[in-house]
């Protein structure tokens, strides 16, 4: 049993097995859509771009939901990636954020920038009741990269925007271990280096 506990911290890599095969990941990983790695991501709706050299990929439907969501459950993580609303598609509603320790739509956090209102927010969301941790006025240009940053272990959640810490909560009753998802509504979005 020990060395089952011992092999990610001593070869530096993940296994995951499951009834449809074995998929090993390396403790830390970026995608940078060069090329693809292990499949970590549900790519469905987004597409590949290319720019001045830059591969990417863009979710260029910016109506409605959608989201690029990680193929396994996680209860500890620092994501680091590069964002860009690409275009707002409403003048009501409409944000990029990164939803975490997500069972369902009903019990999660979400990290969320409001592409119409221009502000960043934390809210969590447990058995349907939401309620805001925080909440600050920025407004991010739209066409620009910028780089999101989020760490949570135990509780501690921290935000940050292009090195700037902006969020940095700690839950007295956190949620527990679930699927991270980067989702959009309402606003086109193009995400690099993950």
């Amino acid at each position: 049993a020990m060395e089952v506990l011992r092999q990610p911290i001593e070869d530096r890599n993940v296994t995951i097995t499951r009834v449809s095969g074995k998929v090993t990941f390396p403790e830390t990983f970026e995608e940078t859509f060069e090329k693809p790695v292990a499949p970590t991501f549900d790519y469905t709706g987004w597409e590949t771009k290319t720019e001045e050299g830059n591969s990417f990929i863009s979710h260029p439907n910016g109506s409605g939901s959608y989201k690029l969501q990680l193929d396994d459950k996680t209860d500890a993580f620092d994501l680091r990636f590069h964002i860009r609303v690409d275009e707002v598609t409403s003048s009501v509603d409409g944000n990029v954020g990164i939803s975490f320790c997500r069972v369902d739509s009903n019990t999660q956090y979400f990290v969320e920038y409001n592409t119409v209102l221009k502000y960043i927010q934390l809210r969590k969301f447990k058995n349907g009741v939401p309620s805001v941790l925080f909440n600050k006025s920025y407004a991010l240009e739209n066409g620009k990269w910028y780089q999101f940053g989020l760490s949570y272990e135990g509780g501690h959640i921290r935000f940050w925007l292009d090195g700037e810490l902006i969020i940095d909560h700690t839950e007295k009753e956190p949620l527990g271990a679930a699927i991270l998802t980067l989702a959009g509504y309402n606003s086109a979005m193009s995400l690099d280096n993950v």
